[in-house]
């Protein structure tokens, strides 16, 4: 009798396949706690909840650093109340949407001190991990920043309160990634909703990169989109608007749904009706570059943090599909990038026919040490965000644009970043990664936290 076929788990958790019926489906418990002391009772019987134990959220990273092939997954999206406030503080359970935070600091005149470009996090998985800032001037770090206070259930199901008078603590526990504890509640920075204007200009490759030591003396937001192809960038520069007045929200929705939903459902929708490059790419550049044009600064010229924070247009959700991944880059090294980026999105085409059909997008983020490990701990950062939304060729693409990243030293994030090697980010991090794995195994001597993506890649 022919032995009973064997599954790889790590290759299932970190690249899930299409399961034939010979795959044996592996199971993994899911629960779904309403209180603190729920947490605590999963981390304390692995006889029901076995191991790893991984919070689970909005389910919005690109790695499986919240996912399980065995163990449990824990769902805190029954945890969404806001129990309480000050004047410049917000206190929430983990399992609320930051869209509806926004919403209910909007109805306040008020707004969360950092920003998050995706809207439908969690604030738990938010602050607990990698995010890209959106709309908040003067706070382009990660959102974790503004944490000052959080209470988590560490994997010996203890609840440990965490507050600004332990800032070494706190430094800690902010982006650690569900592996100290799982976070119950936590506790934002606010502030009164802020308007800023916005001004969109056009740059080629050589042109943007040099002025980026000029964007980095820039007192707002820098954002640009990347159409290497065409060999342009539009820059999104935004300053505080001290003038009083009241900015218009609808444009801001018109324009997320616009580069987040219609732009990734005609590109989708142009790659499967005309299979010709030749014909299907110069289209989908050239309606990328209209919408470029058209929500730039001429249409959208001013906005509040507020608005964006609040989520996406009604009724219209953003596309699902689309693939992302992130790099953060040395800031002094950004003009070098910009023009390997150009080099190597030409090359690989040209080898491999696939280039991601999405503008990548390129955020400035500030010199950020509020978090041990923070992407931008050591200096300013650039994070550059390739998307696709062609999953075909996606997987070799990245895995050869780490070798790019890796020659500029870049830092991945690690619910954000594919394809760096085990070993890569204790490069990078260094002694702060080895510092955070210490104290990780004396809170969780168990291993109870730890699933097999990060056994693997934080060695």
């Amino acid at each position: 009798m022919a032995d009973a076929p064997t599954v790889d788990l790590y290759a299932e958790a970190t690249r899930p396949q299409k399961r034939t019926s010979s795959q044996p489906k592996q199971e993994v418990t899911v629960a779904q706690p309403k209180s603190a002391d729920d947490i605590a009772k999963i981390l304390t019987s692995p006889e029901i909840y076995p191991s790893p134990v991984r919070p689970m959220g909005s389910g919005s990273a690109v790695t499986r650093c919240a996912s399980t092939a065995t163990g449990t997954l824990v769902d805190m999206n029954m945890l969404d109340n806001v129990l309480g406030s000050t004047d410049d503080t917000v206190t929430v359970q983990a399992g609320m949407r930051l869209s509806d935070l926004a919403e209910h600091l909007a109805e306040e005149g008020k707004e969360l001190a950092f920003g998050c470009i995706d809207s439908n996090r969690t604030v738990g998985g938010a602050i607990s991990s990698g995010t890209l800032g959106g709309g908040a001037l003067g706070s382009t770090g990660q959102l974790a920043s503004s944490v000052c206070q959080l209470t988590l259930i560490n994997g010996r199901g203890r609840r440990v309160e965490v507050t600004d008078k332990l800032p070494d603590l706190l430094v800690l526990t902010r982006m650690s990634y569900g592996l100290l504890g799982i976070v119950y509640s936590a506790t934002l920075r606010t502030r009164p909703i802020q308007a800023f204007i916005a001004r969109t200009s056009k740059f080629d490759f050589d042109e943007f990169g040099q002025v980026i030591p000029a964007l980095l003396q820039v007192k707002g937001q820098v954002h640009a989109s990347l159409m290497p192809f065409r060999n342009r960038i539009y820059a999104d520069l935004r300053y505080p608007d001290d003038s009083g007045k009241s900015s218009a929200n609808l444009p801001w929705k018109l324009r997320d749904w616009a580069t987040n939903t219609v732009l990734p459902s005609v590109v989708r929708s142009v790659s499967k009706a005309m299979p010709i490059k030749n014909l299907r790419d110069p289209l989908i550049d050239g309606f990328t570059e209209a919408t470029q044009v058209l929500f730039g600064s001429a249409l959208v010229g001013s906005g509040s943090n507020s608005a964006e924070q609040t989520g996406r247009f009604k009724r219209l959700k953003a596309d699902p599909a689309s693939e992302r991944c992130v790099w953060y880059f040395p800031a002094e090294k950004m003009s070098e990038v910009l023009a390997a980026y150009r080099q190597f999105c030409v090359a690989h085409y040209r080898s491999y026919h696939f280039r991601c059909d999405l503008p990548a997008e390129l955020w400035r983020i500030s010199h950020d040490q509020h978090a041990l490990l923070s992407p931008s701990y050591k200096k300013s950062m650039f994070a550059l965000q390739l998307r696709t939304a062609s999953a075909a060729g996606w997987d070799d693409y990245l895995l050869e644009f780490a070798e790019l990243a890796a020659y500029f030293q870049a830092v991945p994030v690690f619910n954000q970043t594919r394809g760096f090697k085990p070993g890569y980010a204790s490069r990078v991090y260094g002694n702060r990664l080895s510092r955070f794995m210490d104290i990780r195994s004396q809170l969780d001597p168990q291993d109870r936290l730890l699933n097999q993506f990060f056994a693997e890649y934080l060695r």
